[in-house]
């Protein structure tokens, strides 16, 4: 069901991303998960195509453990991933990545880094990018509080070059956003502090290391800080007509 806002809804009912904090378990069968009780059936009503092509809208029930749901977002090659976590008194569980799910919903690409980042209030950072033979696609998420994250399409000759995207990632919403080769990427904090983590389709190159001005009025990424704390690299990288960026459709 890629590309399709789904609902996804605990076996009682409840809000499945913000689940009581005793699952029902009575009602249905659990997985134990890593000392979780996760349904072993979920509810799901959703909208638009299926993925067999049979139903645009209904309702009903899948045997799974801890769903993705993927939506490809205003420019489609930028996806948001959207984990179901459950808890309890002791915290939550929720998956972070499967590569079975993802290649499924079409993010195909081998992760080969992980990277990890905390940055404090109002500090933006961004916008990056490694070039080809080194360009990387990002797979972010949010350990410790809130960012607005942001892709800006670097693809010469598509509809969308020059545009951006962006998404509130949190600890709480467990929100992942891919963005793939030919993207820059950058975020700034919402709150106190941000612990941010990243697993990206090639390793860090210094030679093929670039970037874009964050304020490049050209783009015009609407960052919803009034005075971001950028690095002296960040503010000196160039606007995206002068970058280094040879990537194309």
């Amino acid at each position: 069901m890629a590309g399709q806002r789904r609902t996804l809804v605990a076996a009682a009912g409840q809000d499945s991303r913000r689940p009581a904090a005793k699952l029902p378990c009575g009602s249905g069968p659990c997985h134990w998960v890593g000392g979780w009780a996760v349904p072993a059936v979920i509810r799901i009503e959703w909208s638009g195509p299926s993925s067999t092509g049979t139903a645009t809208t209904g309702t009903g029930e899948v045997r799974c453990l801890l769903p993705f749901t993927f939506t490809r977002l205003a420019i489609p090659a930028v996806v948001l991933v959207e984990a179901l976590a459950f808890g309890d008194t002791r915290g939550y569980f929720t998956e972070t990545y499967k590569r079975s799910e993802f290649v499924a919903n079409g993010i195909t690409e081998a992760f080969v880094q992980d990277n990890a980042s905390r940055s404090t209030r109002g500090v933006l950072r961004g916008l990056h990018y490694q070039k080809d033979p080194a360009a990387q696609g990002k797979l972010v998420g949010v350990i410790r509080g809130r960012i607005f994250d942001v892709a800006v399409d670097l693809r010469h000759g598509a509809e969308t070059f020059g545009r951006w995207v962006g998404e509130e990632l949190s600890s709480d919403n467990h929100r992942l956003l891919y963005v793939p080769p030919g993207f820059a990427h950058g975020f700034c904090v919402l709150g106190d502090e941000a612990d941010v983590v990243y697993k990206v389709t090639a390793e860090y190159s210094p030679a093929h290391d670039r970037g874009i001005r964050w304020d490049d009025p050209a783009v015009g990424v609407a960052w919803p800080v009034a005075a971001p704390v950028v690095s002296a690299k960040d503010a000196a990288l160039p606007l995206l007509a002068e970058a280094d960026n040879t990537f194309s459709v």
